[in-house]
């Protein structure tokens, strides 16, 4: 057992300097998967399984999409990236062609900002809709975004802690990302070497004044060399809120 964990650990460090030989390539070419079928577990029981979409919109534009995702019903959580500067634009959630809820996030246009973004919310359920807004000078994302940003983050060898506004709900929470590299898991009848990024809520605690470090969501991005594409491959999500624990573990993925 020794002897195969050694074997293991080697094949990770070497995948790590494999693939740094191709970012130079990956990094102008970044490919990420058209679809990617999940299973979803909750508190290790089996939930649902749901495919993840990607396509193009435009020359800029990406975007991103999942049907009836965890607590949805019935509706469709979409979200737009821009394909140049890997940034969350736009989230909508719809039921069939009826927009229900809707951010979007702007350059900042006078909230004292430099190089801000102002992130805006619109409930459209609401008999008149208000727009709610707050200011961010942090790259945005939300929990789908995430799948297809992060995965660039890693792709490029940006292993560096870095801050971002995440919305959740009709909250906006500063989260930091923690990259651990070679990190083995059991995929299927095999264990792969993948690279996990965490996304950390940073809370004050009120008895003691310190900080406390709560996990909302981790990734481990995989890189599947064969097709050249670099995606989550398992995906564990904290409901911290109701005590759950939810698991996406894909079950397989298209290439473009």
């Amino acid at each position: 057992m020794k002897h195969i964990n050694r074997i293991l650990l080697i094949s990770c460090i070497a995948l790590v300097f494999v693939p740094q030989q191709l970012l130079s390539k990956s990094t102008g070419d970044f490919n990420f998967p058209r679809s990617i079928r999940y299973k979803i577990l909750r508190n290790t029981q089996y939930v649902s399984t749901n495919t993840l979409k990607f396509g193009k919109k435009g020359l800029s534009t990406v975007l991103v999409s999942i049907d009836n995702f965890l607590s949805l019903n019935g509706e469709k959580l979409i979200a737009y990236v821009n394909g140049e500067t890997y940034s969350l634009f736009s989230i909508l959630i719809m039921r069939q062609k009826q927009v229900l809820h809707e951010w979007r996030i702007k350059k900042n246009s006078g909230l004292g900002l430099l190089d801000g973004n102002v992130i805006s919310y619109k409930d459209y359920q609401e008999t008149n809709p208000s727009i709610s807004q707050i200011g961010t000078s942090y790259r945005v994302i939300d929990m789908l975004s995430s799948f297809f940003i992060l995965s660039n983050k890693i792709s490029t060898a940006n292993f560096e802690t870095e801050q971002f506004h995440f919305i959740s709900g009709k909250s906006v929470i500063t989260v930091n990302s923690i990259v651990d590299r070679n990190i083995p898991i059991q995929y299927k009848s095999d264990k792969i070497c993948t690279t996990k990024i965490t996304l950390k809520h940073n809370l004050e605690s009120e008895k003691n004044k310190q900080m406390k470090y709560l996990d909302i969501v981790s990734f481990n991005v995989y890189y599947d060399r064969k097709r050249e594409l670099w995606f989550p491959i398992h995906v564990r999500i904290e409901d911290n809120i109701n005590n759950n624990q939810y698991q996406l573990i894909a079950i397989d993925w298209i290439r473009q």
